[in-house]
């Protein structure tokens, strides 16, 4: 039993050895005898070799997908991260545009407010100047016919003096016609600022009555007496007249009147075109102010009455119905 052990081991010794098909060959005969059972183990050895072989290979490949899988997911979330921030970074200036474009709206109402305020304002001081014009010229009217009125009682207190008494007399009647001068241009101013904001609205006016100045009864409301109203002889006729005060005229008269169509040129550089009657603006024409406005449609007594249209300096156009040198309804 015990050489059979050893006889054993001895072989066992020689399976460790012989483990390859060349060792196989060196055997000797006793040892061919048990070949089959050290090609089996050879077999076994080689099964577990190629098996841990296998799994360091699946390892391998395993532990190098496992490695892409985590970069590729790294990449993923990382370009995901940047899409998000580009997806804000695009909302945000979607919002800036919007509130820029808010911005910009708004500043384009304030822009039409602002045009429409100055226009309004251009309107209203036209408006003013007109009432400003229209009041100089209702006091140049009232100082016109004070001075007749001043000629006329100076004339009657001037003549030849013979004596000292009658120069006596000649001065006191001319003192007294200064107080009462005085005292008259006093009534016409207060009588012209009670009465401005009538004026200012071409509200018809209070007649002003007759007041007495000492022993002579003089009406207030003297009309104004254009230059070129005296009577005269003839019928039609068609000229041209330069007046004292600096107007001018060139066009029809009618029995010394201007009558029919013509040009009137105020002093002041004012320039009406059109038709006359009776001496004043009556009908169709176009009256260009100085500032640069123009009135142009129908007149009756020297005012804007009835359709026209007024073109302002700043190319403003305000259609509609005018009263007595107001626009009563727009068209």
């Amino acid at each position: 039993m015990n050489s059979d052990k050893e006889v054993s081991e001895e072989h066992h010794d020689d399976r460790q050895v012989a483990t390859r098909p060349s060792d196989l060959s060196m055997l000797s005969g006793s040892d061919m005898q048990i070949s089959p059972e050290l090609f089996q183990q050879y077999i076994s050895i080689e099964r577990r070799r190629n098996f841990r072989a296998l799994c360091w290979v699946s390892s391998t490949f395993l532990l190098v997908v496992v490695a892409v899988a985590a970069i590729i997911i790294t990449i993923g979330l990382a370009f995901m991260k940047d899409s998000k921030k580009a997806v804000e970074l695009a909302d945000s200036a979607s919002k800036s545009v919007d509130q820029y474009k808010n911005r910009v709206d708004n500043l384009g109402a304030e822009t039409r407010t602002a045009v429409d305020k100055v226009a309004g304002i251009s309107v209203a001081v036209q408006e003013d100047k007109r009432k400003y014009n229209l009041d100089q010229q209702i006091l140049r009217q009232d100082l016109l016919g004070f001075s007749k009125w001043y000629d006329a009682r100076y004339s009657s207190v001037t003549g030849s003096v013979a004596t000292m008494s009658d120069l006596s007399i000649k001065l006191a009647a001319l003192e007294r016609l200064e107080r009462e001068r005085s005292e008259k241009f006093k009534e016409i101013e207060k009588w012209y600022q009670d009465n401005k904001t009538r004026l200012a609205s071409a509200s018809p006016l209070p007649d002003r009555g007759v007041i007495a100045l000492g022993n002579v009864a003089t009406a207030t409301n003297v009309p104004a007496i254009e230059p070129g109203q005296q009577e005269a002889s003839g019928n039609s006729s068609t000229e041209t007249r330069t007046y004292s005060n600096g107007d001018s005229y060139a066009g029809e008269f009618k029995n010394g009147v201007r009558h029919g169509r013509g040009t009137y040129v105020h002093s002041s550089g004012d320039r009406y075109e059109g038709e006359f009657k009776n001496g004043k603006r009556n009908g169709t024409g176009t009256y260009r102010y100085t500032s640069g406005e123009i009135y142009q449609g129908e007149f009756k007594d020297d005012r804007k009455n009835g359709h026209g249209v007024c073109i302002y300096a700043d190319g403003t156009k305000v259609k509609g119905l005018w009263q007595n040198d107001v626009m009563v309804q727009n068209e």
